[in-house]
């Protein structure tokens, strides 16, 4: 038997496995100390090798699989230990929701709730490849910055998986460092677009990649290319192809989103998400709305018809722009776009005395920014309506809202993301 003080880097061990935590790890104890490891299913019993020692808990890497869980299922994707785009694919659709519900469960203190759901596999929407020297395209191996290259991804919808062969032609024939490449599909058009990220530009399209650019836009395939000084930027737009922004519909509005603009990979889901958030503001009176991280106005284009006035802040200008050309489109006029950081913007409405009845926030993965709950204190919102893609920020944050004496009112959970630990979240809170 291992002890606790000898749970130190390298020493193999065995592991049975209780439950899935956050990070899709699975958590087990030796000699009552937390250990985790990937891949690994409630019931299991692994034999894992110790990679990492904290004062709290330890990480290690599986080895074998000595007793299987029923959970366990072959995985279907020949890359899932070694890309790092999925870590529940070694567990049945069914079980991976229920690893989800029982997660949101545990951390909020609540009874499970049930996930709204849709197609497991060929659900995205948005394809972001890195470019390997060879010019090959794929993802980087998990927690490293080696490439896995590979000729087709489960979780893409057809349309674009089927882009990949021409994508690695296209890069071929540039003769120009890519760092990356990020592919879009149109809902329900068929227009695909593909925006390849440059580390440097001369000017010019050679004459080759210009002639499978021409031939691709037979095809519904639009090119746009951005030089970018850092990775994992997208930089300025050198060349773009036409039409300029691709064209989504939600709730039944056609909306217009820019080039490798932001955009929920899962339309179906994304639909359900939005038809839950304007349900909200159908149940009461018309109100004003104080909307955050709004990007190109989803959220809010989708609420406008049913509220009093939506002001909107986001701090992508492109994304304002087209919030604000979406909403003309449309002919709404109750919707205000403002640009800038949210923390800012609401420290000047307060100066201005603006007021609103609710406050609504779709914030990144890191959630509200520090010190924006404090600020917005003072608007006395009688209500809070939070979208969510991280259970650990929307806990913290709902903790510091209930510092406010905001209480949990309502719970909505969505499986954006199958195949891997990620969901989506509504919540609703009032006082």
């Amino acid at each position: 038997m291992v002890l606790n003080e000898e749970l130190v880097e390298g020493v193999r061990l065995e592991l049975e496995i209780e439950r899935i935590v956050h990070g899709g790890l699975g958590l087990g104890h030796v000699d009552g100390f937390v250990v985790m490891t990937p891949f690994a299913a409630p019931g299991d019993l692994l034999s894992v090798v110790v990679v990492k020692r904290r004062r709290r808990y330890a990480l290690a890497e599986p080895l074998a699989v000595l007793r299987a869980s029923p959970w366990r299922q072959e995985p279907q994707c020949p890359w899932f230990t070694q890309c790092g785009g999925c870590n529940l694919g070694h567990l049945a659709i069914e079980r991976q929701r229920q690893v989800k519900a029982e997660l949101l469960a545990s951390e909020l203190g609540l009874p499970p709730i049930e996930l709204k759901a849709g197609a497991a596999l060929r659900y995205r929407n948005k394809g972001s490849f890195h470019v390997g020297e060879d010019g090959r395209l794929g993802f980087y191996r998990r927690g490293s910055n080696e490439l896995v290259a590979l000729d087709h991804c489960l979780l893409l919808h057809p349309g674009l998986e089927e882009l990949l062969p021409w994508l690695e032609r296209l890069v071929a024939a540039l003769k120009l460092p890519v760092r990356q490449v990020i592919v879009q599909l149109g809902h329900p058009t068929t227009l695909r677009f593909v925006t390849l990220v440059l580390a440097s530009w001369p000017g010019s399209v050679p004459e080759t990649a210009a002639a499978l650019i021409g031939e691709a836009e037979q095809q519904g395939v639009f090119t746009f290319l951005h030089q970018a000084d850092k990775p994992h930027r997208l930089g300025q737009c050198v060349f773009a192809g036409t039409p300029k922004n691709l064209q989504v519909r939600l709730c039944g509005n056609d909306l217009e989103v820019g080039n490798a603009g932001f955009f929920q990979v899962n339309h179906e889901i994304a639909e359900h998400l939005a038809r839950d958030v304007r349900a909200v503001f159908e149940a009461g009176p018309r109100e004003r709305v104080l909307e955050l991280y709004a990007g190109m106005g989803a959220l809010t284009l989708t609420l406008a018809p049913v509220v009093s006035h939506v002001y909107a802040v986001e701090l992508v200008r492109q994304a304002t722009l087209l919030g604000e050309s979406n909403a003309e489109k449309l002919g709404l006029c109750n919707v205000t776009f403002r640009t800038g950081k949210c923390l800012t913007i609401v420290q000047r409405l307060w100066r201005q005395r603006f007021s609103a009845e609710t406050l609504l926030v779709d914030p990144p993965r890191r959630g509200l920014e520090p010190g924006l709950i404090d600020a917005l204190e003072g608007f006395r919102f009688r209500r809070v309506v939070y979208v969510s893609c991280s259970l650990p920020t929307l806990k913290r944050d709902l903790t510091l809202f209930g510092k406010q004496g905001f209480r949990l009112t309502q719970l909505k959970a969505y499986d954006m993301f199958p195949q891997t630990y990620h969901f989506e979240m509504l919540a609703v809170l009032e006082r």
